[in-house]
């Protein structure tokens, strides 16, 4: 009797097998870490977009005046736009100086303002003459701009 010893598979076989695998997991490798680098970029560049538009932003509070009588008193504020981008006003409050307490917040709908455009807004307030507290601006990127008024 003659035996004869075969191989299941050659080495040749199993190289080109290995080989070919390794290729398939590179390329979905590869595909993977591309799709996760560009949502990565993306999201970085909106990051530094939104940081550079916020340095860009400068409010100038133009006038800020006390009227009525009471119970009918109110705040006028006039904003104008001295930065280099458009923004949103989206908060104005008054807060006492001595201890940070917010004495009153209006959230403002329409405040948009272009490049050098103004902006008004009349608040109703019973302000006492002589108080002085802080009015703090926000605008829809989170920039603060503050001034200290008194009646």
């Amino acid at each position: 009797m003659v035996f004869v010893h075969r191989r299941a598979l050659a080495s040749i076989v199993t190289s080109a097998i290995l080989l070919s695998s390794i290729a398939v997991l590179g390329v979905g490798l590869v595909g993977w870490s591309n799709s996760n680098l560009l949502s990565h970029q993306k999201d970085l560049e909106n990051t530094f977009s939104k940081n550079i538009n916020k340095l860009n932003e400068h409010v100038t509070f133009e006038k800020i005046w006390f009227g009525g009588t009471s119970p009918n008193k109110f705040v006028n504020v006039t904003l104008t736009n001295t930065g280099t981008v458009g923004l949103n006003v989206t908060q104005i409050k008054f807060v006492n100086p001595e201890d940070s307490e917010e004495i009153l917040s209006v959230s403002e709908t329409d405040g948009g303002i272009e490049i050098s455009n103004s902006y008004s807004s009349e608040i109703d307030y019973e302000w006492t003459s002589g108080t002085a507290f802080d009015f703090i601006v926000t605008t829809n990127r989170d920039t603060l701009f503050r001034t200290q008024v008194s009646p």
